[in-house]
């Protein structure tokens, strides 16, 4: 019977949930630096296909470049296409993939850069960091390369309403017209 459902549905077996990544399945065959020596920052990148590439999630927050191919991207309950440039901040526990659908059939040796950081330490820099109190930082140019594309898909945690604010003051203080949350 069973493999009449699978005839039937050849979806059957298809991961429905986010696989939860963390320290212990963590390999550095994979490319993970070995948890003894993470400190606040992790960095990687991979090409593709690789075993990383598949819907998940995991504990910290997650800055994405794309630096080779194109496809869609998944990103919670957001599904778009990607390109070499598409930079995304993922949230904690935020499920997220790209799968790639012009790759050489050799693959590519690079994709993915990432850098994951964990939220205690962001929110005690904001605590003791006078800039970060002051939102000063939101006074200074961000120079991006021309025509860089940035989507960032933010912690659906975030409270929407205290983070238009933050803007419309930031507008204000730059002479602008606010945003109405």
């Amino acid at each position: 019977m069973a493999s009449l459902a699978h005839t039937l549905s050849p979806h059957a077996n298809r991961q429905r949930q986010p696989e939860l990544e963390a320290d212990y399945n963590r390999s550095t065959s994979l490319g993970y630096e070995p948890p003894a020596e993470v400190g606040f920052i992790r960095c990687l990148d991979h090409g593709y296909p690789t075993p990383l590439a598949r819907w998940h999630c995991h504990d910290e927050y997650e800055l994405h470049l794309i630096t080779a191919t194109s496809g869609k991207a998944f990103v919670g309950d957001w599904i778009g296409p990607f390109e070499p440039g598409h930079v995304v901040l993922c949230g904690p526990r935020l499920p997220h993939n790209w799968i790639s659908v012009d790759i050489p059939p050799e693959g590519v040796a690079k994709r993915d850069l990432v850098i994951q950081f964990r939220h205690e330490p962001v929110e005690q820099a904001c605590l003791t960091i006078p800039e970060l109190i002051r939102r000063d930082f939101l006074n200074k140019k961000l120079p991006l390369p021309s025509g860089t594309k940035v989507d960032l898909t933010l912690d659906t945690s975030l409270n929407l309403d205290q983070l238009l604010a933050d803007f419309a003051e930031y507008q204000a203080l730059r002479g602008s017209q606010a945003v109405q949350p």
